[in-house]
């Protein structure tokens, strides 16, 4: 299913997700990272904190909000998503650089992979289809005036 424009800025988004979660944890079979490589990672990922808090606010505050003003149906889905928001938020705060770097880093970028593509495959799609044009366009507008005075994620 092609993607409502409304929801395409989080798209986008999700697409810089994906990359930071594959920046954190997929290496070559056999590669073992070197320390540095792996602090640079933890660094890395510090960097990107504040875009995805925002990007996380701005999916409880308008996206989630929104679908249950109008879509009773969705009170399950939303609730586990903010609970995989706190718990990637919390992963993120545990972060440190001790003996279980790399491992953690491994946990955090398969967390947020995975939440991310339950959003886009799942979510997003049941959003599209339960919502009607004029609900979606509403959300539409709420989305890209909040893009405009948030930042989105950029490298």
């Amino acid at each position: 299913m092609k993607r409502h424009p409304a929801l395409i800025p989080l798209s986008h988004d999700h697409h810089q997700c994906l990359i930071i979660a594959n920046k954190l944890c997929q290496d070559p079979i056999g590669y073992k990272p070197n320390l540095q490589e792996i602090q640079d990672r933890l660094v890395f990922l510090k960097s990107k904190k504040p875009e995805l808090l925002s990007h996380f606010k701005i999916e409880e505050e308008l996206l989630f909000n929104f679908v249950l003003e109008n879509e009773n149906s969705f009170k399950k889905s939303v609730d586990e998503l903010r609970e995989e928001h706190k718990h990637i938020a919390d992963l993120l705060d545990s972060i440190s650089d001790d003996d279980n770097l790399e491992q953690d880093l491994n946990e955090f970028g398969n967390a947020l992979e995975k939440h991310i593509r339950k959003e886009e495959r799942i979510f997003f799609q049941e959003v599209q289809k339960k919502l009607d044009e004029q609900k979606l366009s509403v959300l539409s507008k709420n989305i890209f005036s909040s893009f405009i005075t948030n930042c989105n994620l950029k490298f």
